[in-house]
């Protein structure tokens, strides 16, 4: 903690906050949060804690990573958002990260995509506001939604890397209370996402109506489109969204959560389910698909990942198997890291794949630097296994600032 003069110690003020998060047993101790002295100084406040409840933030600040996206020209800068913070970026490879939420209409962040031909140009889907854009890698965001339903939740975005002002969102529209109908479906751009308009929607009939959460592009011709629905199964589109086909033979499960094309060989698909039936591959563009579940099956799965450099290994998040790895080309997985289990994301450096990173519900952001053989929480010091932790910053760095130190 950094020293303090006489007159900026006068500055402290005392701020006391006991709070009860749900009835207790007359024998339990209620949680509290207690805060000592608050100091501004150089841009920094310091805000020591005590605090009978384990603290579950880490760096990225927010507490749910739900996206993960490196630049494919520069992996050193990294992308993460956050359902709880916004987007943070890194331009040191995760050594430290910031905010860069300027113009965001919250900081609850859906998803997050990046344009593979320029990576100053992404594509954030804050939740209940649709599409937002910027520019000039996150310093500024502008809305991107014209023509998207009012209240679009996006959880897929694609860009067309041979077409990169062709956008595709798979969304959903909030409602008050639960489905079906889900008013969801896919939207289209191509003007970068100025306009958007309907490319599939009434998925399974206008009593479903369901939702998409995962698009990708054949990385060969990414005019055939597959989409990963949410109670419906798999669909593919070979003229860039016009039209749309099932192709659900062999799925057993059509609660299909995310879907990922090998690069090297594209007609290798492969999908995972929410309902815990497992992993499922294709070896023909999806015609035809066969379960693995030695590993997968039980999972609630959230999202796939390929190791670029070796495409038989594949990674996945869930939501109760924590991350699970496969070097079999998908027909068997093991555990790489089981705490916390509620991962919704994972990434693979694709410059140097023994690199990944994994977002967790209210656990941050994990990093693995050895194909994730071993696993470390993304942080700058921060403190979260006692009742005491030293200090709560929310830094605003200048050029005179230190970086926090490496982890």
């Amino acid at each position: 903690m950094r020293k303090i003069t006489a007159a900026a110690a006068r500055t402290l003020i005392l701020l006391l906050w006991v709070s009860a998060a749900r009835p207790v047993k007359a024998q339990q101790e209620l949680p509290y949060h207690l805060y000592l002295p608050l100091v501004a100084h150089a841009g920094y406040i310091y805000l020591p804690l005590i605090s009978n409840v384990t603290p579950q933030s880490s760096v990225p600040p927010g507490g749910t990573i739900t996206a993960v996206v490196f630049d494919p020209v520069t992996p050193q800068t990294i992308y993460a958002a956050s359902f709880d913070g916004g987007v943070y970026k890194s331009t040191n490879g995760g050594i430290s990260w910031f905010q860069v939420n300027n113009g965001l209409p919250t900081v609850e962040i859906n998803t997050l995509a990046i344009d593979p031909t320029d990576p100053s140009v992404l594509y954030a889907g804050p939740y209940r506001y649709g599409i937002y854009k910027t520019s000039d890698g996150g310093l500024t965001w502008v809305k991107a939604s014209s023509g998207l339903p009012d209240q679009t939740i996006a959880y897929s975005i694609a860009v067309n890397p041979a077409a990169p002002q062709t956008v595709y969102v798979g969304f959903r529209i909030y409602i008050s209370g639960w489905g079906p109908p889900w008013y969801g479906g896919i939207y289209k751009s191509t003007d970068g996402g100025l306009t958007w308009s309907a490319a599939f929607i009434n998925i399974g009939g206008s009593g479903e109506q369901d939702w998409v959460y995962s698009l990708e592009l054949d990385p060969s011709s990414p005019s055939t489109i597959y989409a990963a629905a949410h109670e419906t199964g798999m669909y593919r589109s070979r003229d860039s969204g016009k039209t749309w086909q099932p192709i659900d033979t062999g799925l057993t499960d059509l609660t299909t959560r995310t879907v990922i094309a090998d690069p090297g060989n594209p007609a290798v698909l492969y999908t995972a389910t929410w309902h815990r039936n497992g992993v499922f591959k294709s070896l023909d563009h999806g015609d035809t698909w066969t379960s693995y579940r030695d590993g997968s099956y039980g999972g609630k799965f959230m999202q796939l990942a390929l190791d670029p450099k070796n495409t038989a290994t594949l990674y996945a998040a869930t939501e109760n198997l924590g991350i699970l790895k496969s070097t079999s080309a998908g027909t068997s997985w093991f555990n790489v890291l089981g705490s916390p289990t509620f991962f919704y994301c994972i990434a693979v450096d694709p410059a140097n794949s023994s690199i990944l990173l994994a977002g967790a519900s209210a656990a941050g952001l994990w990093e693995s630097a050895d194909h994730g053989a071993t696993w470390s929480q993304v942080h700058w010091g921060f403190t979260s296994t006692g009742k005491i932790t030293d200090l709560s910053t929310l830094p605003d760095f200048s050029a005179e600032d230190p970086l926090p130190p490496p982890r």
